[in-house]
């Protein structure tokens, strides 16, 4: 929920010309254009407000009433056939849609020179965790009897146990 409300309040404080020009786009013909831009100001400053109070109050009683709805969602999803129906008929619908594809092909495009760019810098934490982890199961492999180091005068002196290959039978 902390994450939700953070987000919440970040985006409306990135976006507030947004939500102001949403609600005097939707305001009638009729009435005068500074009234709207007022009307759009006051409610972007309520929302601005009401996401602040729930970010910084654990308490609030609107994220109470968003967890217990999530925690019921979470019910319904698991016993009621028709919820999973429509949550995957909407997931599907959300998928399929290409600015959602886009997105995904973007944010894949994104993580994936991250990886690479990280795999290439000796200093990234990818390397430096790859090494110590690499170093780590080397340590351990030299201690573990089954994996430290074997000679391999052994295995040249110990007799064949099992026949040699031989070549297949011609049939009449």
């Amino acid at each position: 929920m902390d994450l939700i409300c953070t987000r919440a309040h970040d985006w409306l404080v990135t976006h507030g010309d947004s939500v102001m020009d949403a609600v005097q786009g939707g305001a009638p013909g009729w009435t005068p254009r500074f009234v709207d831009k007022r009307i759009g100001e006051r409610v972007y400053k309520e929302l601005l407000r009401f996401v602040t109070e729930m970010r910084d109050m654990p308490g609030h009683p609107a994220r109470g009433a968003i967890d217990r709805f999530l925690a019921d969602f979470a019910v319904e999803l698991q016993s009621d056939t028709d919820t999973r129906v429509r949550v995957e008929r909407l997931k599907s619908d959300l998928l399929a849609r290409p600015e959602v594809q886009d997105i995904i092909a973007s944010a894949w495009s994104s993580v994936r020179a991250l990886i690479i760019a990280a795999a290439e810098d000796d200093h990234s934490q990818l390397r430096l965790r790859a090494r110590a982890s690499l170093i780590s199961l080397g340590r351990r492999s030299r201690r573990t009897p089954a994996c430290g180091p074997r000679s391999t005068a052994g295995r040249r002196t110990r007799r064949r146990t099992s026949s040699p290959p031989t070549a297949p039978r011609s049939r009449p």
